[in-house]
């Protein structure tokens, strides 16, 4: 006898809800002489978000709002007919991204076999835009008209990027209402929310070469050199360095074009790099990757183009490991513990357009 449905239970839980009202005002000159040209301005960029959720059924909202002055200033000076020196100045901003603002828990652990895992993972709406103070100074030598040799300098003081803190909270101050064991109930819970965290800054390099062989073929090699750096109590794996941030990366690429045809083959490579989030993935350091990806495009017709397009061509696997800099209950994420691999597959995709 098959069972049937006697009833239903809404459950909102899982409810996000964000409304955001963005508004922005902005001034800008040109200015221009002999040899010398750019820009300067100023930009007013304001927010104001909340994010509704339920607590034990009670539906509930938390707002927050926020406004920054963002001047800028670029200028171009033409050293010679191919010699340019370029220079920049600004304070930029970035929101937060809606998932780091959901207020609405995630509970994690709950009424499980695992020992002492139970976590309140929970957004921010308070969090404030990313800030970012820097400056450029770079030079471009154009050696003919299709080739550029270029180096940059630049310099970040980057301000509120997103971490998260961490506490422990007993059972009683989290309105949890489902099932918990009477060993979890005695252990609480550990309490992930997100927030802003120190300042950092940022340095570097950029190098850039592109040549144009003649016939069709050419290359363009791009290498960056990153140093960041934060205090060792900005996260809590204790590396005073940014997330997603490597401190080499380059990538190659060949191509050929003409008429009839256009294939791109290019190799992207970068070092090591942070991986943080909340919940039981945690923190980790993704080993050193690169991919080769193939496009190539066939104009067969005036109205027809066949396209191919081929991604991680060497099947470049992932590898990401523990490195917690200080000593954890979760072997996962001890320093050195291989924690994730992913055996990632070579992806070949064929197909047509049809213009009319």
């Amino acid at each position: 006898m098959s069972p049937c449905i006697i009833g239903e239970t809404e459950d909102f839980g899982s409810y996000r809800e964000i409304d955001e009202d963005n508004y922005a005002a902005y001034v800008m000159a040109n200015f221009a002489s002999e040899g010398v040209r750019g820009n300067f301005g100023v930009r007013y960029a304001g927010t104001e978000a909340t994010s509704t959720y339920y607590v034990d059924g009670k539906k509930t909202d938390s707002s927050a709002n926020y406004g920054e002055w963002l001047p800028s200033l670029n200028v171009a000076f033409d050293l010679a007919p191919d010699l340019i020196l370029r220079a920049s100045a600004a304070r930029v901003m970035a929101r937060p991204q809606y998932d780091d603002m959901y207020v609405n828990p995630n509970v994690l652990g709950a009424n499980d076999d695992v020992p002492n895992n139970q976590k309140w993972v929970v957004g921010n709406i308070g969090l404030k835009p990313f800030i970012a103070n820097q400056i450029d100074l770079g030079i471009e030598w154009y050696f003919n008209e299709e080739s550029l040799l270029s180096a940059a300098l630049f310099m970040k003081d980057v301000k509120n990027f997103v971490t998260f803190s961490e506490y422990h909270a007993d059972s009683a101050d989290i309105p949890f209402t489902g099932t918990l064991k009477p060993d979890e109930v005695a252990g609480g819970w550990t309490v992930q929310e997100k927030a802003n965290g120190e300042s950092a800054t940022i340095q570097g390099l950029e190098l850039q070469y592109q040549q144009d062989f003649g016939n069709g073929f050419g290359s363009i090699v791009n290498y960056t050199y990153t140093d960041s750096e934060t205090s060792p109590n900005t996260y809590t794996d204790r590396n005073p360095f940014l997330s997603d941030s490597s401190k080499h990366s380059y990538n190659l690429t060949g191509y050929f074009e003409n008429d009839l045809f256009q294939v791109r083959l290019a190799y992207n490579w970068r070092s090591e790099y942070m991986i943080r989030e909340t919940g039981s993935y945690g923190n980790r350091l993704h080993d050193a990757f690169g991919s080769l990806d193939l496009s190539a495009i066939w104009h067969v017709t005036d109205y027809m183009d066949i396209k191919l397009d081929g991604n991680n061509l060497l099947e470049e696997g992932s590898r990401q490991f523990g490195n917690n800099q200080f000593q954890s209950n979760l072997s996962g994420f001890t320093d050195g513990f291989p924690v994730f691999e992913y055996n990632m597959a070579r992806r070949i995709t064929l197909g047509a357009s049809v213009r009319f």
